[in-house]
């Protein structure tokens, strides 16, 4: 008789509500690992004019909100408004699709030289469409 417990080795697809709660669950429990007692948390939607400046980085269309994980002693006399006062910034989105599109944006601006990345954005456009009409196609 074997005594090793048994492993189930089917995986279960979750559903996209149990996926983001498990990547927000992450991002805080990280956050806390390396905050400790100083952990500090800060939710923006994506109309609240008071959000710091850089969160303009991830596009409005399709922002749910962002959640923010700073240091609660730093600043010391101000609220976190400047990137460096953060460790750890989650984007949501209403749809995979918003999200990747964001992400593709911020990865390419941040690799491209102003023409380069006009050029690329046309060439990630069309794959952007390609992507939507099978999405579209799925459903």
């Amino acid at each position: 008789m074997n005594s090793e417990p048994s492993i189930d080795t089917n995986t279960e697809l979750k559903n996209e509500s149990e996926l983001e709660v498990d990547y927000s669950l992450s991002a805080e429990l990280f956050a806390k690992d390396v905050l400790k007692e100083n952990y500090r948390e800060h939710s923006f939607e994506a109309t609240d004019l008071n959000k710091p400046k850089h969160t303009e980085i991830f596009d409005n269309v399709g922002l749910k909100n962002i959640i923010a994980y700073s240091n609660k002693n730093y600043p010391k006399n101000s609220e976190p408004n400047y990137y460096e006062h953060f460790i750890l910034f989650v984007a949501n989105y209403q749809s995979e699709l918003n999200a990747l599109k964001t992400f593709a944006l911020i990865e390419m601006t941040s690799k491209e030289k102003p023409a380069e990345y006009l050029l690329t954005n046309k060439n990630f456009f069309r794959e952007l469409m390609h992507l939507k009409s099978e999405q579209n196609q799925a459903e």
